[in-house]
C-alpha cells in the first residue's frame, strides 16, 4: 500500500456514548517533525535540560515550569483520519485536541522523555500552554499502583484539576498506566494517546482499555476509558529495534488471525520489508489492524462478547510474562500464546493440521520456541533449582513471585537494546525461560481475568482468520489437562 495522498477518514460511534466518534490519526510527521525543528540550534540548550532533568531511578520525575488556573472541559468529538505528512504540521493535530486555558500533563517513561519528551514539553511551552512532564523508569515494572499514585501525587501537588488533559506518550506501558490515571483522577479526566511504538499503534492505544498489573497476573485492576485521540505517528517506528517491531507486528498478526486470512498471508508474504521497516506497507498494515480492532470495540465496547476474540493467545500469554518476571516482551509472549491456544484447537480438531501447520511454519521464523530450547541440557541442573526457587512462595506476598537471586538480570526496558545474534534469543536470559515448565504456566493462569473457576477460557481458531463459534460463542473452555498438553507439546 503506498502512502495515502489524502487522508483516510475513520470513524467509530461507540455503544456507550451513541454521536461519540472516536478519532485517529495514523501518518508520519504528524508529531516528530517538531522535534527536528531548530535542532542544531538548540542541541546545547536541549543537552543542558536533559541534564538538569535526569530522576533517580525508579522515582517519577516532574517538571512543572509555570502555575495556572483551572481551564474548561476539552471537547471530544473529532473526525478520524488517516494523514498525510504534508497534510498536517507539527504540533497542529495536538493542539487540536488541546486548550490553552487548561493544563497540559504529559505523563512518559524515562526513555521516552529522553527521546522526546522534554522536546515536545518545551515546544508546548513556547506555544503558550501550560504543560508540565511526569515520567517513571521504563518497562512492565513500572505498570503498578505504586507508579500511579506517584503520578497522581505529583498531579495534585500542582493542583491539576479536572480539565486538565493528560498526554500519554510511549509504549503500551505508558499509555496504560496514563489512561487509568486519566479514568480515575477526579472521577475522570481526558487523554490523548500519542504511541511511539507498534504495539501501542496496533493495539494498545485503541479501544479504551486502561490497567495496571498486581502480585496476582497482568491487566487486573483497570478501567475501559476512552481517549479524546490517537495520533499514531509512524516515523517514531524508525528507531525501533527488530525485537520491538516484531513485538508490535505479533498484534497485528493475532488480528489477521482472527479476522483477516487474506491480511495474515500478506504480512506472510512481506515480513522482512515490514520489519526493516518499510513505512509504506506498515502503514496499510497499521490501518488494517486499526480498523478490525475499532471495528470489533464498535460492536462491543466492555469486552463482553466479540470484543474478547482480541485476547487469543492472551491467556498463555499473560502467564508467560508473569512466570519470566517480565523479561519476556508482550508480543512475544502472545506470540508463544497464540501457539499453545492453535494447538489446543488441534487436539481438539477444531483446527485442521493443514492450516495449524500454515501458521507455525510462518511463526518458525520468529525462533519463539527455542527460548525453551537453548541451552536447555546444559542448564538442566540450574533450571530444575531455578524452578524450586520459583515455587517457593516462602516470604512474598504474591502466589507466583520467584525470589531475587544474584544471578537474576535486570528487566528490561521498552526499547531494549539490540542483541544481534539470534542464538542469544533477544537478549532474554535462558537460564530463567528454560526454567518454565507447563505446570508452572498452567497455575500461573489461575487469577488471569480470561479464566472460569475449573477451566481456562480462550479464543480458539477454525481456521486462520476466523475463530470457532460452534459453542454459540467466541470463547471456549478448555479443561487443564488438555491446556497442559498442548503447553508440552508446544515449549518441550
Amino acid at each position: 500500500m503506498k502512502h495515502q495522498t489524502t487522508p483516510q477518514q475513520l470513524y467509530l460511534e461507540l455503544p456507550s456514548a451513541p454521536g461519540y466518534q472516536y478519532p485517529i490519526l495514523i501518518g508520519r510527521d504528524i508529531i516528530t517533525r517538531i522535534f527536528h525543528t531548530d535542532r542544531d540550534e538548540e542541541a546545547a540548550k536541549a543537552d543542558g535540560a536533559r541534564r538538569a532533568m535526569k530522576s533517580s531511578s525508579g522515582s517519577v520525575y516532574t517538571h512543572c515550569p509555570r502555575k495556572t488556573s483551572r481551564s474548561t472541559q476539552h471537547p471530544s468529538n473529532f473526525p478520524a483520519s488517516v494523514g498525510d505528512q504534508h497534510e498536517i504540521s507539527g504540533l497542529e493535530s495536538l493542539e487540536t485536541f488541546l486548550s490553552l486555558e487548561q493544563k497540559v500533563v504529559i505523563i512518559t517513561d524515562h526513555h521516552v522523555k529522553k527521546l522526546y519528551g522534554d522536546a515536545l514539553l518545551e515546544k508546548l511551552l513556547q506555544r503558550g500552554f501550560q504543560a508540565q512532564l511526569l515520567s517513571f523508569r521504563a518497562g512492565e515494572k513500572s505498570k503498578n499502583s505504586r507508579v500511579k499514585e506517584r503520578l497522581e501525587g505529583e498531579m495534585l501537588r500542582h493542583q491539576c484539576g479536572r480539565n486538565t488533559m493528560i498526554v500519554a506518550l510511549g509504549g503500551g506501558v505508558v499509555g496504560d498506566l496514563a489512561g487509568f490515571v486519566a479514568a480515575t483522577y477526579m472521577r475522570g479526566i481526558p487523554y490523548i494517546q500519542i504511541p511511539t511504538t507498534l504495539l501501542a499503534m496496533v493495539d494498545s492505544s485503541i479501544g479504551g482499555k486502561t490497567a495496571i498489573n498486581t502480585i496476582y497476573g497482568k491487566n487486573l485492576i483497570g478501567a475501559f476509558w476512552q481517549p479524546t485521540a490517537v495520533i499514531a505517528d509512524l516515523n517514531f517506528l524508525t528507531t525501533l529495534s527488530q525485537e520491538q517491531m516484531i513485538n508490535g507486528l505479533m498484534e497485528a498478526i493475532k488480528i489477521f488471525l482472527t479476522n483477516d486470512r487474506d491480511q495474515f498471508f500478506f504480512v506472510q508474504e512481506h515480513l522482512a520489508q515490514l520489519l526493516i521497516p518499510d513505512l509504506d506497507l506498515l502503514e496499510g498494515v497499521v490501518i488494517k489492524a486499526v480498523e478490525q480492532k475499532m471495528a470489533l470495540v464498535h460492536k462491543d465496547e466492555k469486552e463482553s462478547g466479540e470484543r474478547m476474540i482480541l485476547n487469543f493467545g492472551h491467556t498463555i500469554g499473560h502467564a508467560m510474562e508473569q512466570v519470566s518476571q517480565y523479561k519476556i516482551m508482550h508480543g512475544y509472549a502472545v506470540g508463544l500464546g497464540i501457539l499453545v491456544e492453535l494447538k489446543i484447537s488441534e487436539l481438539l480438531g477444531i483446527c485442521s493440521k493443514t492450516e495449524a501447520d500454515m501458521i507455525v511454519d510462518f511463526f518458525h521464523q520468529f525462533k519463539l520456541t527455542r527460548i525453551f530450547h537453548t541451552n536447555r541440557n546444559e542448564e538442566a541442573a540450574k533450571a530444575d533449582g531455578a524452578r524450586r526457587v520459583m515455587k517457593s512462595n516462602d516470604g512474598c506476598m504474591s502466589p507466583y513471585c520467584p525470589r531475587k537471586t544474584s544471578s537474576s538480570t535486570q528487566h528490561p526496558s521498552d526499547f531494549p537494546v539490540c542483541a544481534g545474534d539470534q542464538n542469544e534469543i533477544f537478549g532474554l536470559d535462558p537460564m530463567l525461560l528454560s526454567s518454565m515448565n507447563p505446570n508452572d504456566l498452567l497455575e500461573a493462569t489461575r487469577y488471569d481475568k480470561k479464566r472460569g473457576s475449573r477451566a481456562i477460557r480462550t479464543v480458539l481458531l477454525s481456521q486462520i482468520g476466523k475463530v470457532d463459534r460452534t459453542q454459540g460463542s467466541v470463547i471456549h473452555e478448555i479443561d487443564d489437562t488438555i491446556v497442559l498438553k498442548a503447553l508440552k507439546e508446544v515449549i518441550l
